[in-house]
């Protein structure tokens, strides 16, 4: 059976998620993986709280909203090792991503190529229209905004995809943290 892994970073949904309905074409087994990334969350010793008990608390819902939908891995620590390690685990043949501009997923999608005994496979699906589409004639950006939003609005837009159905990929899901104390009562859940 083949089995792939979707790494879920910025891209928190089930529905018209590229990576996702990409690896179901592909593999019978397909493992979604969160990582709670300590490069990005700045834990340390068993904390969450640093990047702000609302931030924290939101992301956490949502995490628990998408395993609600699908049979979501949630891991902790450097997001290439625990990549590797779900790979290693499963046989994984490939991992999907979706297509990260930052910096920081620039680097992170590098190191993943050179760590990992599968296929990476970047996807779009992070940005409505990818980076650099929509510009001026002859110029590499636009001057004021609405020149560019008018023409933002002019790029045609892909068709809303599906959730996927997946199977039990008999992974161990793993336990979500409890949210942050000291968080705003009026805070919007996650999800």
């Amino acid at each position: 059976m083949r089995s792939a892994v979707v790494l879920l970073t910025r891209d928190l949904r089930a529905h018209d998620h590229p990576a996702l309905t990409a690896a179901t074409a592909t593999a019978e087994r397909v493992i979604p993986l969160f990582v709670l990334d300590d490069g990005i969350l700045g834990t340390s010793a068993g904390s969450l709280n640093q990047i702000g008990p609302n931030r924290m608390g939101f992301l956490l819902e949502s995490l628990a909203d998408l395993r609600e939908r699908i049979p979501l891995v949630v891991r902790r620590g450097d997001v290439v090792s625990e990549t590797a390690r779900i790979v290693d685990e499963t046989s994984a043949e490939s991992v999907h991503v979706g297509a990260d501009v930052s910096a920081y997923g620039q680097e992170r999608e590098g190191r993943l190529r050179r760590a990992l005994r599968a296929e990476l496979v970047s996807h779009p699906g992070v940005t409505v229209v990818p980076p650099g589409e929509v510009a001026p004639q002859g110029r590499d950006h636009y001057e004021v905004f609405s020149a560019y939003w008018r023409a933002w609005r002019e790029v045609p837009r892909g068709e809303l995809l599906p959730v996927p159905q997946l199977c039990p990929h008999g992974v161990e899901q793993g336990e979500l943290p409890d949210p942050p104390e000291g968080r705003s009562p009026e805070l919007v859940r996650g999800g």
